[in-house]
């Protein structure tokens, strides 16, 4: 009886520790250094995007301005796009952002882009409702456009 205790609680814990470490990966940081301007040159950037899904939010931070804005985000879905690339898509968890009363102008879509399934990190786009779709890049996102 001991032993089948045993068994079982070294199973739990495995699996425990196997869905924390699957679960962490949904957490991920990028520094950005360029962004896209209308023309498709690049400006140069210093961001950086903290996806915590986990905790179910986006932390943008903008080094040259030291500010920070927060975002609720949920993961949304993952798609190839035309040029090959993988992106992995989070949207406004719009039931939290209405329960905190935040703006509008907040709500939106956040993608990370790869150059391939856990691949390099390409860089970020947002959509903000009523905005332009923005396109910021990593330094081997843009070194890999040719930008740099």
């Amino acid at each position: 009886m001991k032993t089948n205790f045993k068994i079982k609680l070294i199973v739990f814990v495995s699996m425990m520790f196997f869905n924390s470490t699957l679960f962490s990966q949904n957490n991920t940081s990028i520094d950005v250094k360029y962004r896209m301007k209308p023309d498709r040159s690049v400006a140069k950037e210093n961001l950086n995007f903290s996806f915590n899904v986990s905790n179910g939010n986006l932390i943008v931070s903008d080094y040259d301005f030291n500010s920070r804005k927060d975002y609720l985000i949920k993961f949304d879905k993952t798609f190839y796009d035309n040029a090959g690339l993988f992106n992995v898509v989070y949207s406004t968890d719009i039931v939290n952002h209405t329960l905190e009363k935040r703006p509008k102008t907040e709500i939106g879509l956040f993608i990370i882009i790869y150059d391939e399934k856990n691949g390099n990190l390409f860089g970020v786009k947002t959509v903000f409702e009523n905005s332009d779709v923005e396109t910021y890049l990593t330094p081997f996102g843009a070194k890999m456009l040719g930008k740099i």
